[in-house]
């Protein structure tokens, strides 16, 4: 079976290294949100490997949701992971059901939301894997937090770093309002 799982190739060519740099967002809408993203941090350090590194916390509008919701505190998370993309996804899943989410893909107020932003040079089109995220690009949020933790990342199938795809953004991505907190 491929590193990746299914249907999937490595952007770049070449062989894939036994260790892929992974990137993820987690994210919380509903109270008390910035202990549920502690708490998804807690449950990442034990699923990725050193060195993990992390966004700063960010509380961000609600964008691409059914409608009016909370304001989400979000950060972005960098490590290392040498299971297979699918493996990944079960965990983050998992991850998301201990915390109390229930259901996925109905852009309701959630506990917890992990996603799978890159993963490694790894691209993935699959009907319940898609990677880079398919939001990655319009998500200012996710522009920024990779910024911080991989800034010299260029972002597979993307065309670019996340800091190239900021300064070209368009007034939609300008606009996503992203307030950041203190620790």
């Amino acid at each position: 079976m491929s590193k990746c799982g299914g249907d999937c190739r490595e952007a770049g060519g070449g062989k894939a290294n036994a260790m892929s740099r992974v990137i993820l967002s987690l994210g919380s809408n509903i109270e008390p949100r910035v202990e549920h993203v502690e708490m998804m941090l807690d449950g990442v350090r034990r699923i990725l490997d050193q060195p993990i590194r992390t966004s700063r916390l960010m509380e961000t509008e609600p964008v691409e949701v059914a409608s009016k919701q909370p304001w989400f505190m979000n950060v972005i998370v960098s490590g290392g992971y040498e299971k297979d993309a699918h493996m990944l996804l079960g965990e983050c899943e998992a991850l998301e059901r201990r915390l109390g989410r229930t259901g996925k893909g109905a852009r309701q107020p959630r506990s917890a939301d992990v996603d799978i932003l890159v993963y490694g040079k790894h691209i993935v089109r699959e009907e319940h894997l898609v990677i880079p995220h398919p939001g990655i690009r319009t998500r200012r949020y996710c522009l920024t937090g990779i910024v911080d933790v991989e800034p010299a990342l260029s972002i597979p199938g993307v065309g670019g770093t996340a800091g190239m795809i900021l300064s070209e953004s368009d007034e939609r991505l300008e606009g996503q309002v992203i307030r950041f907190v203190s620790p």
